[in-house]
């Protein structure tokens, strides 16, 4: 997640997207739709 973090502040056109897909188990993203400086999470369904 750090490295998602230092990416998205260097490029700063991006924020980072938490995206549950089952108990336990996560994807964690750089996504153009998640405002610089937010993180969004989501639940796939």
């Amino acid at each position: 997640m750090e490295t998602l973090i230092e990416t998205a502040a260097q490029e700063g056109t991006c924020g980072i997207k938490v995206t549950r897909l089952e108990p336990g188990r996560y994807t964690v993203a750089l996504d153009e739709s998640v405002p610089f400086g937010e993180t969004h999470e989501d639940i796939a369904a």
